[in-house]
């Protein structure tokens, strides 16, 4: 839990960065350091085991390199207009504007071969980002795009557009390729090094938006709303059942997936992180129960203490220091019959908060981790609430993000790189 509330700060001072990438991060200068290729996981038959989870949920997964940092991203999801209308939205760049929100330009300049090259500026205040790209179409199914000038570099990416069993839908496959610590500039590269693991959150997080921009579009549904918040606390969708385990599993074992849950009206409902974990169950289960350890391998986290209670839970007293910003407060903590661990916010910057870590074994020294997440992530700052009004398809991004930072927390430990 202690990893949420450092990533709900690492977060809040990388909205800025965030925007950029959530619409517009494929613009990169191919002129500068090595090209990160994409590399495509499924192929039509893969795609049809993915038909049942894709009806409540988007998939994410990231990938990382022999360094233990991110270097794919691929995000899927079932979209409710036929695979040739999908191609044709996602191929028409001058219609960028109007859908997705925070492009303020995008115009064709040049059509040459099969291929087209574009400019684009983004409507983020002060930054004044802009810069050109190149597309290559393949119609009926793939689209590619790679950096060709502008800011950020090394871009590549790609889209697979699948035919579903049912009329009139499609499967969409997003893959995005991106070296973040060499291009992302000076803030970004300091966020990573308070926290690594947020930048493979905003791989996850950043996709998830722009695809989503792209669907509430095709499907004629209006922007999405900021979650109103209020009223009991809600259930979790799911418990992943040992089938739908069974289906990612091909996936997990390339890195972490992530399961992101909206609402009728586009707003954030829940999240849930898996990865495999090279160790024990008994292992897993015993770092993450031991709450007082956290501060060993959590940077920045100035105050974690565990405090008995005879009501059958623990409260954590927590306390985060980052620059220019400072978070405490409770929450409730509560093992379960297996070894679960439920958490709850109490009081404090985070006001409404609850969450669960299952672990599942796959070999005797071999466990998967399952996080589920809610979070109202707007009462953690000014900023953030500010950006969720413009985008509140950030709201599903930063829980995805800040989850992600977690659970890779208490994947490494068990595997002693923490």
């Amino acid at each position: 839990m202690t990893v949420i509330m450092n990533s709900k700060q690492l977060i809040g001072n990388l909205w800025v960065f965030l925007t950029i990438m959530s619409t517009q991060a494929f613009f990169y200068n191919t002129g500068f350091a090595q090209v990160r290729p994409t590399q495509s996981r499924l192929n039509a038959v893969a795609i049809q085991g993915f038909y049942e989870l894709l009806e409540t949920t988007d998939i994410t997964l990231v990938e990382s390199d022999s360094d233990g940092r991110p270097w794919q991203v691929l995000i899927l999801a079932s979209v409710d207009a036929s695979p040739k209308r999908v191609f044709d939205v996602i191929a028409d760049v001058s219609n960028y504007p109007k859908v997705l929100q925070s492009v303020s330009s995008s115009k064709v300049l040049k059509r040459n071969r099969g291929m087209e090259l574009s400019s684009w500026a983004l409507n983020v205040p002060v930054l004044g980002l802009k810069g050109k790209r190149a597309m290559r179409p393949q119609s009926p199914r793939v689209i590619e795009f790679r950096g060709v000038s502008g800011h950020f570099k090394q871009h590549r990416e790609r889209w697979e557009i699948y035919p579903h069993s049912s009329p009139n839908r499609a499967i969409v496959a997003m893959y995005r390729s991106v070296d973040l610590k060499k291009n992302g500039g000076f803030l970004l590269k300091t966020l990573l090094t308070l926290e690594p693991s947020i930048e493979h959150g905003m791989y996850a997080a950043a996709s998830f938006v722009q695809l989503e921009d792209f669907r509430r579009y095709l499907e004629k549904k209006p922007k999405a709303k900021p979650g109103k918040h209020k009223g009991p606390m809600p259930s979790f969708q799911e418990k992943l059942s040992s089938k739908k385990l069974q289906t990612l599993l091909p996936l997990l074992m390339r890195g972490e997936v992530t399961l992101i849950y909206s609402n009728d009206d586009g707003s954030f409902k829940q999240s849930t992180v898996l990865t495999v974990v090279n160790a024990s169950r008994e292992k897993v289960i015993a770092i993450a129960h031991n709450a007082d350890k956290y501060p060993e391998f959590v940077p920045n986290l100035e105050r974690y203490k565990l405090k008995k209670s005879d009501k059958g839970y623990n409260v954590i007293d927590y306390e985060i220091d980052l620059p220019l910003m400072n978070v405490e407060g409770l929450m409730k903590m509560k093992i379960g019959t297996s070894q679960s661990v439920a958490m709850d916010a109490l009081e404090g910057d985070i006001e409404r908060g609850k969450w669960l870590w299952t672990f599942g074994s796959l070999t005797e020294e071999v466990t998967i981790i399952s996080h589920y997440s809610y979070v109202d992530i707007t009462k953690a700052s000014w900023f953030i609430s500010k950006l969720v009004e413009i985008q509140p398809l950030f709201e599903h991004g930063s829980v995805t993000a800040l989850s992600m930072v977690q659970v890779r927390a208490i994947k490494e430990r068990c595997e002693g790189k923490r």
